[in-house]
């Protein structure tokens, strides 16, 4: 999202879907100019309604078998540390009819599942019967998860412990069970203008007209190229400016 978004300017001129796999958005300033903030960027997501409950990985809920993928979740009023801030906890698989707890699955076909030793889980909390979520013994496996593997390491800090409910609740649940939003982020290029500090600024177009090339061109030089300056009102304010190509034949391009 742009800065300066407020009553006097607003930065999304135009959002459209005009077909299922095209999105047509116009801003009111040049992406990457010194008024976009550069933290944000330009991020395509999900809308919120399209959040929901879920259970299980991708194809991670079969006939046979159930794998749930523990996320982060912070319950202390401690900032946790950037670094590994969303990263999961652990995949647990659940085997339909097993007589045993489950296991931590495998992260690839290679390696092989393995035992489950310094927690205790329920033995299931899927019925695939009723295809039902079995809740009291879910909300205690996520609960031991949490407990037990929600600790992180602040840069230059000691280890700490981000989860410290005491007992399971719906809320913990609902966070786990919530589904991701899918998120795109896109970076937007960097000029070589530097500031006063030496950082990397991209160029400002509300004080420095953009150099738009107009064929057909003589040359493939910009130095080369002409600018056409805007013609005033008479009363010192510029015009939109009208331009004929067929009157220059020559390199330029609009101030």
């Amino acid at each position: 999202m742009p800065l300066g978004a407020g009553p006097e300017r607003e930065p999304t001129l135009r959002f459209e879907t005009i077909e299922k796999d095209t999105l047509l958005c116009l801003f009111d300033r040049m992406p990457g100019s010194v008024h976009w903030d550069d933290e944000e960027q330009i991020t395509l997501s999900q809308p919120p309604h399209q959040q929901c409950f879920r259970i299980g990985i991708a194809a991670g809920l079969t006939s046979e078998k159930l794998e749930v993928e523990f996320p982060a979740v912070y319950t202390t009023l401690d900032t946790p540390p950037n670094e590994g801030r969303y990263d999961p906890l652990r995949i647990v698989k659940w085997a339909k009819g097993a007589t045993t707890g489950p296991v931590e699955a495998a992260e690839s076909d290679a390696d092989k599942d393995a035992p489950i030793t310094d927690i205790a889980l329920p033995q299931a909390v899927f019925d695939w019967d009723s295809r039902m979520i079995v809740f009291p013994a879910f909300s205690s496996a996520s609960h031991a998860v949490l407990t037990q593997d929600m600790t992180r390491t602040p840069a230059g800090g000691d280890k700490k412990k981000y989860f410290d409910d005491t007992v399971p609740t719906s809320a913990v649940v609902g966070t786990v069970l919530a589904s991701h939003v899918s998120k795109l982020k896109i970076e937007l290029p960097r000029t070589k203008k530097l500031d006063a500090a030496g950082n990397d600024i991209p160029p400002d177009p509300l004080s420095i007209p953009r150099r738009i090339r107009l064929p057909p061109d003589a040359s493939d030089d910009p130095d080369d190229w002409v600018v056409v300056d805007r013609p005033s009102s008479g009363d010192g304010i510029a015009s939109p400016i009208t331009y004929l190509p067929t009157l220059q034949p020559y390199p330029r391009c609009i101030n």
